[in-house]
């Protein structure tokens, strides 16, 4: 599991999850008034009827036999479901507990790619939308982040950022790879034209480092599938 199509049935889930302890109290409660509203209504002509038969006594006993039974069931799937949400946070991987289901993999802290960037004076930057979206608002804007799958400056988020990092000199390039992972294929592709550039790798996530290429010259979004944007469906 990593991103795009993960827990599309958790994040419908678990604001259900969350209210489900109201929604059983709220049914139960609804069952026993009524239980209790037929049993106040039949009072009144019970009561004369008890005191020319008092077997008929024993007739109310159901009606609070079966309060009780509700109000026991009640606390039973109360504590279950208490119990049940317990044992997953338990047993929850803490480091994604936060992490968005679009991409699991994206990485969880910035400042060591914020503190790199800066210290080498670089303020565009080409990355998938789940790093570029976070550095814009980390940074204030102080670093432009853009995703290259939607470098089209009439149809961007923000036009005015995609028009300034098309018209950079050199823009840096973030993207995603498995750790241990020695070349990509962008990598390759500027090899092939020629294009000089220099990698840190930081970490990301489990598994998966950011790649962040600076080359000697403009690179184009278009190339290498948007610049190996696309990864594990980020």
């Amino acid at each position: 599991m990593h991103c795009g199509s993960t827990d599309l049935v958790g994040r419908y889930t678990t604001p259900i999850m969350l209210a489900l302890p109201f929604f059983i109290a709220t049914a139960f409660v609804v069952v026993l008034m009524a239980v209790l509203g037929l049993k106040h209504k039949s009072e009144g002509s019970e009561t004369e009827k008890n005191v020319a038969h008092p077997l008929n006594v024993s007739r109310q006993l159901p009606n609070s036999r079966v309060a009780t039974l509700l109000l026991s069931a009640l606390l039973i799937i109360f504590l279950f479901n208490t119990g049940a949400q317990l044992y997953k946070y338990h047993k929850a991987d803490a480091y994604y507990t936060f992490q968005t289901s679009g991409c699991t993999i994206a990485p969880r802290e910035y400042e060591p790619l914020i503190t790199y960037l800066q210290q080498e004076n670089i303020h565009f930057v080409w990355a998938s939308m789940w790093i570029a979206n976070p550095l814009l608002f980390r940074t204030q804007s102080h670093i432009i982040a853009i995703d290259p799958r939607l470098a089209d400056a009439n149809n961007s988020r923000i036009p005015e950022y995609t028009h300034a990092i098309l018209k950079a000199n050199n823009p840096s390039i973030i993207e995603l790879v498995g750790q241990g992972t020695s070349t990509t294929h962008l990598l390759k592709k500027l090899d092939q034209q020629g294009i000089t550039y220099h990698t840190k790798r930081l970490f990301a996530s489990p598994g998966v480092d950011m790649l962040v290429i600076t080359p000697s010259t403009f690179v184009s979004p278009n190339i290498s599938n948007n610049l190996d944007a696309w990864f594990r469906g980020c």
